[in-house]
């Protein structure tokens, strides 16, 4: 993560994307370390967060503790915090996601780890992108913690809303001038909470995935400071082998036992689409059973481990480990890895 860093006080990269209210006005962007262990001020991009969700997913990222459940947390239904990681949905099948912003952006990362899915959102204003995230990934996002927000605006809108209809009914009933000031006075501060709370931004408005390079709009670089905007759609490339690496806690049987078992189970492997080959992987020492499969795309393997991980289900098995890798096949053949 090259690209990343915390900016200095007052000097916001030159390719950052301008933050703005939820209204549409220009704010400063903040800088400066004096919030950067909470986020604020840090620098990043596209390409920086991809590489950080991709060794999240994986399991190689430092500090992965943090994602483990450690205590609920009421506020947000059906979820559990970690360390600076919320859980939301039921035990094997959370969704992990921390959203955060500034006056005038707003972001969202959040991982899928059974589905090895990412999503990340960088946004130059300040309305909520949490439900949006959410909904890429396929949870609903009933929980995303959006209502806090509506809640206060909600109280700006009515107070506002108050202030204007007290200045029609004295503008029609009232006589004093100096009373119809003061009522005039009251109404503009009620603008100024409607303003403030913008309940405009309450509609929902459409997730839109654009462009072909990381960019942002205005800029030729691909920088994004926390909660800036980045339409990004990852390029097509050609599809890349894919390493799935699949393992469970096993009674046996072992060696050739296992092989006289599962023979007819090993054929019904061999035809699986996209498989290049398998690798049986055994350890009676530790209970431990599986193997290791070269697909030919991401699909492929994904596809294979959602039916075996059911399938091994079926039997009672628990505690199934799937891991997914990209294979690099030109430094792979340098060290005669097998790829046919």
């Amino acid at each position: 993560m090259t690209d990343t860093f915390v900016a200095p006080a007052g000097q916001p990269h030159p390719d950052l994307a301008q933050p703005h209210r939820a209204g549409g006005r220009a704010v400063e962007p903040w800088t400066g370390g004096g919030y950067a262990p909470a986020g604020l001020g840090v620098t990043t991009t596209a390409d920086d967060l991809t590489t950080y969700a991709r060794a999240l997913l994986a399991g190689t990222a430092p500090g992965m503790a943090a994602l483990e459940p450690r205590v609920p947390t009421p506020a947000i239904p059906d979820s559990q915090m970690g360390l600076a990681w919320v859980l939301t949905g039921p035990p094997g099948d959370q969704v992990a996601w921390h959203d955060g912003g500034t006056g005038g952006t707003r972001t969202l990362l959040a991982l899928d780890p059974r589905n090895q899915q990412a999503v990340i959102v960088l946004s130059n204003s300040n309305s909520s992108v949490t439900r949006a995230g959410l909904a890429l990934l396929g949870y609903p996002g009933e929980g995303a913690p959006v209502w806090v927000q509506r809640i206060e605006s909600g109280a700006h809108s009515l107070v506002g809303v108050l202030a204007v209809l007290v200045l029609l009914v004295g503008a029609f009933r009232g006589r004093n001038r100096l009373g119809l000031l003061a009522r005039l006075s009251f109404a503009l501060a009620g603008v100024g909470l409607l303003w403030l709370a913008a309940p405009w931004d309450w509609i929902r408005g459409s997730v839109r995935l654009t462009g072909s390079s990381p960019h942002r709009p205005g800029h030729g670089g691909g920088r994004a400071t926390a909660g800036a905007t980045m339409e990004q759609q990852i390029p097509e490339e050609a599809a890349m082998a894919t390493l799935v690496q699949l393992d469970f806690p096993s009674r046996g049987p072992w060696g050739e036992e296992m092989a006289a078992a599962y023979a007819d189970l090993a054929q019904d492997i061999a035809a699986q689409p996209g498989l290049r080959w398998k690798i049986w992987t055994e350890n009676a020492e530790q209970g431990m059973a599986g193997g290791i499969y070269l697909f030919e795309d991401a699909a492929s393997a994904h596809a294979y481990a959602d039916m075996h991980t059911r399938r091994l289900q079926g039997f009672g098995v628990s505690g199934i480990r799937a891991l997914f890798f990209d294979v690099n096949e030109s430094l792979t053949a340098t060290t005669r890895g097998p790829l046919g």
